[in-house]
């Protein structure tokens, strides 16, 4: 039975880590003045200035479409968090908490850049997201390690 928790909760944390590193991806668009958007040739995304799309009828459906994303990602992590054993320590369950909050600040973040209100939801960088995903991936079972001891 824990195999399969930890087998379904990886699942979980790699869809997880596929929609963050998405996230990202446009996050970086946004900043270069692009915005990339899905079923365009290179060309035809570096011109479009993120700004102008941004200024038309898109802003609220796209950046709820972010919001969504990084909700679901958050979803899944906070699963993955569930499935683990309770007798883990804490330790080991710390990272699925705080990519939970990572899934979130990152749409929050590229929400951010073209609405001053979103800021207070926090602001989360790509070195800091790509930390704690550095944490998670280390280790033979997805944060597990074993813990040293001062000798």
């Amino acid at each position: 039975k824990h195999r399969a928790d930890w087998l379904a909760a990886a699942e979980d944390v790699g869809t997880a880590y596929q929609i963050t590193r998405y996230l990202g991806g446009i996050q970086r668009e946004a900043r270069a003045g692009r915005l990339w958007l899905p079923g365009l040739t290179a060309p035809q995304r570096a011109a479009i200035p993120a700004r102008e799309i941004f200024a038309g009828p898109w802003p609220a459906p796209l950046r709820g479409l972010l919001r969504d994303l990084a909700g679901k990602a958050g979803e899944l992590l906070a699963a993955a968090g569930a499935r683990l054993p309770s007798r883990l320590p804490l330790s080991a369950r710390q990272p699925f908490l705080l990519s939970a909050y990572v899934a979130r600040d990152i749409a929050a973040l590229m929400a951010a850049d073209h609405d001053p209100s979103a800021a207070r939801l926090g602001r989360l960088g790509p070195r800091e997201v790509m930390a704690v995903w550095r944490l998670y991936l280390r280790g033979p079972a997805v944060g597990m390690r074993p813990e040293k001891r001062k000798t």
